[in-house]
């Protein structure tokens, strides 16, 4: 024995050999002929276990799905209206749906009746349908009326800084800018220039998004751009910066013209911001209000007297009247009293009229995330030089006094207005 034996103890053992691992073929059906393929899959459709099938077949694979092994269904009957490449098609499992044919060239898949592809292709086919005649005429600038000039530039003023290319008017946080008091004035306004062909459908937005409004007919997320071109109907529309230079220019010069569709405007969205103020005010409440008809009757009876501002007070009050309401015999539960929220509002209004003015309700604010919308902000700051003037001023008193005098360049508007300060 060896010295270097006899130090060690006893001689190493050799290590037994280990196999190599079993190499996977690329195609695991390789062996098997086309009759045998169609053969396993009708069994498997029949009930046959996918490992019964997988080891009687002899199939090399780590995979436990059959379908997944399966060659495409080639369906040389179907050409994409894209890319003219013939159609395949995957195998459907055992308990699932029949699978759509999907184009081998470029992922169409032949939608079935309730579902649109996702594809390039049918994303902006899509988006061409819902443009329709925009696509194929602009909106020269000089057919504009004032009160579209004053909506689209309200509607660019919420462009991203980062895409100059297409603008969203939907709000994305509470406190961000917003188009417009409610979402019942934001879609009227969306829609008048819509429908004007004013604005299209982007091309960049999401096939998510345009699935959004396809089954709920709901356009918050939806990406615009303006159609709008500078002379006729055949030049390129204006990009977006351009636009909203000529707009702000147009707009910020005075000119009486402007006086019948700002009334009707400042009307708008003077019954709109109370409602807005309301339905805030009911959800921190605890009544359950429904009378949103009736409140809004209410509401607009009281513009030609009374500032927003007022109209704020009364709405307050009233709602704390209809909540300390909840629990009296005569009430019966949280909606019946918040159906009193109108009648309150009308009795609200009748006793400010009665108490001396020292007894007068305090002076109501805005709410920071209630702020003025950019249809505010276009009238009163761009048109009119007089950031969220009417706000504590009877719309008649102040369109008679300011807004006339403003636009018809009379120095004494200013002066009219320090006198409700």
């Amino acid at each position: 024995m060896s010295t270097s034996e006899f130090e060690s103890g006893s001689p190493e053992q050799p290590k037994p050999e280990v196999p190599p691992p079993m190499e996977i073929p690329s195609n695991p059906l390789a062996h098997l002929s086309s009759a045998q393929i169609e053969e396993m899959y009708l069994r498997y459709l029949a009930g046959d276990k996918t490992s019964d099938l997988i080891r009687e077949y002899e199939i090399n694979t780590n995979l436990n799905s059959l379908l997944k092994l399966l060659p495409l269904i080639p369906r040389e009957d179907l050409v994409c209206p894209y890319c003219a490449s013939p159609a395949s098609q995957r195998r459907r499992a055992k308990a699932g749906p029949k699978v759509q044919p999907t184009c081998t060239g470029c992922s169409h898949v032949y939608e079935s009746a309730d579902e649109r592809c996702g594809c390039e292709g049918c994303r902006s086919a899509y988006v061409h349908e819902l443009n329709a005649e925009g696509m194929q005429r602009r909106v020269p600038y000089t057919e504009l009326t004032i009160r579209e000039k004053i909506i689209l530039l309200s509607a660019l003023s919420m462009t991203n800084d980062f895409n100059r290319a297409s603008f969203s008017i939907y709000q994305l946080q509470r406190y961000d800018p917003k188009f417009a008091p409610t979402p019942a004035l934001h879609t009227k306004c969306q829609n008048e220039l819509f429908h004007r062909k004013i604005i299209l459908v982007s091309e960049e937005t999401t096939h998510s998004s345009l699935e959004f409004y396809r089954k709920y007919d709901h356009t918050d997320f939806l990406l615009w751009r303006p159609n709008v071109s500078f002379n006729n109907e055949m030049e390129e529309s204006l990009e977006i910066d351009l636009l909203q230079m000529l707009l702000s220019n147009d707009l910020s010069t005075v000119n009486p013209d402007y006086a019948t569709p700002l009334i009707e405007l400042m009307y708008e969205l003077s019954i709109e911001e109370a409602m807005e103020y309301l339905g805030h005010q009911v959800s921190l409440s605890n009544v359950n209000f429904k009378a949103w008809v009736a409140a809004r009757t209410t509401l607009r009876s009281l513009l030609p007297s009374k500032s927003i501002s007022e109209i704020f007070g009364f709405i307050w009050v009233a709602v704390k009247d209809a909540e300390r309401a909840i629990g009296r015999k005569n009430i019966n539960g949280a909606t019946h009293a918040g159906n009193l929220i109108p009648t309150n509002i009308s009795q609200a209004a009748e006793a400010f009229e009665t108490r001396p003015p020292k007894h007068a309700y305090r002076e109501f604010y805005r709410l920071n995330h209630l702020k003025p919308c950019e249809l505010s902000n276009t009238i009163y700051e761009l048109i009119l030089g007089d950031k969220d003037g009417a706000f504590k001023i009877p719309l008649p008193r102040y369109i008679d006094e300011i807004m006339r005098p403003t636009l018809e360049g009379i120095a004494t508007a200013q002066t009219a207005k320090f006198a409700y300060e």
